[in-house]
């Protein structure tokens, strides 16, 4: 078998520039309102995400059809094993700058300057706020599995009853996973038999998408992609029956225009004639689109990301300067810089927090006050959060 979690992409797509074509639309070309791309930042040793979880369910229940979420098992809480992020997942999390949990990422709009990241305090006021939005574009998908040749066939259309303020425009499109049965810690412990809804499982795209140039009101695109279905994701063996695909566009990567879904269906397609000579190229769902809108460069949402690691591959003793929220890493502006054999995780320097907050693995409060000569020694070893509070903005770390 080739190599699983390609992406091809039929050579011909349909583009109609604010013209007209004979072509019946599957996709609606009335206006519409906005459904909501719900990204959800959990993780297996968050104790407070069960009660996430169960309001995405309550929200997912009052809006039905108009919310597709997807959760994102990144960052500092995302234990391995099992093994439940994907490639590509960490760059949208550091770009978003989420450092609480469980929090989401609502149509990837702001909710203050420069700021993406929801709490569950705002989660219902802000996905009525987009739900009442309206869509410049309106999207559809279908997902068919060919079983037998182990592909998923996806269609997509667009159509822009409305202009988009950009003619650059990206189409993401991931797989998502439902009823996966594993780790969770929780308010009273801690289980093994935790069903895991919605968990991302791949980019069939490109993680910041494909660049689409429409935008402007009357513009039809159709594109189809054809995903090889892996036998093993991480730890999680895919199960068509609990997938589901979820298309949306944004403008410059982010600023959700509109969000679809799919579950999958089964049937038999024909692969292109030339299809198993074609190379991925720049559509591999494993690596993020360097230049453009650089998740990693200079965002100012990004400051008070705790998770820019890859999970499971936290390496404390590895210096990254300009990873400055990095849990476990050294710090030099904030002078985070441990040292086990003192017993000492902060020292003084210019930039120094107004407060500091630490808690253990099961959200406990351990220690509350001032930074100055912050002790571990009465602990026992383990892994720990460390909050540190200034003047603007807070920073989260991870210590082991």
């Amino acid at each position: 078998m080739r190599k699983p979690n390609l992406l091809r992409i039929l050579p011909l797509a349909l583009l109609v520039l604010g013209g007209f074509s004979a072509k019946a639309y599957n996709v609606s070309t009335t206006p519409e309102a906005k459904h909501v791309l719900f990204e959800e930042y959990t993780g297996v040793l968050c104790t407070g995400c069960p009660d996430g979880h169960d309001m995405l369910e309550q929200i997912i229940a009052t809006y039905p059809g108009k919310i597709h979420p997807v959760s994102i098992h990144c960052g500092m809480y995302a234990a391995e094993p099992p093994k439940y992020s994907v490639d590509g997942a960490s760059a949208i999390h550091q770009f978003f700058g989420v450092s609480d949990y469980p929090s989401a990422v609502i149509n990837r709009e702001p909710i203050a300057s420069n700021r993406y990241m929801a709490t569950t305090a705002f989660w219902w006021q802000y996905v009525q706020e987009e739900l009442a939005k309206p869509a410049p574009v309106n999207l559809w998908l279908n997902a068919t599995y060919d079983k037998e040749k182990g592909y998923v066939k996806l269609d997509v259309e667009g159509y822009f009853t409305g202009d988009s303020p950009s003619l650059t425009n990206y189409l993401t499109i991931v797989m998502t996973q439902s009823n996966i049965i594993g780790p969770q810690k929780n308010a009273a412990g801690s289980t093994t038999n935790y069903q895991h809804n919605h968990m991302l499982r791949a980019f069939v795209t490109p993680n910041w998408g494909n660049e689409m140039n429409v935008g402007a009101q009357g513009d039809y695109f159709e594109k189809t992609f054809y995903y090889e279905m892996p036998e093993k994701i991480g730890d999680v063996v895919p199960v068509p029956d609990n997938i589901e695909f979820v298309a949306f566009m944004t403008q410059t990567k982010r600023f959700v225009m509109n969000a679809t879904a799919a579950p999958l269906t089964y049937g038999t397609f024909d692969l292109p004639d030339n299809f198993e000579d074609e190379e991925p190229g720049v559509d591999d769902p494993g690596k993020d689109d360097p230049g453009k809108d650089d998740p990693g460069k200079d965002d100012p949402g990004n400051e008070d990301d705790p998770g820019k690691d890859d999970p499971g591959k936290d390496d404390p003793g590895k210096e990254d300067p300009g990873n400055e929220d990095e849990p476990g890493k050294d710090d030099p502006g904030t002078g985070g810089d441990e040292n086990e054999d003192a017993g000492v995780i902060y020292t003084e320097t210019v930039d120094t927090p107004l407060s500091v907050e630490v808690y253990d693995i099961n959200g406990r409060t351990v220690y509350a006050g001032t930074p100055e000569g912050l002790q571990f020694t009465s602990l026992n070893k383990g892994i720990y959060i460390l909050k540190a509070i200034y003047q603007e903005k807070t920073s989260t770390k991870k210590i082991l």
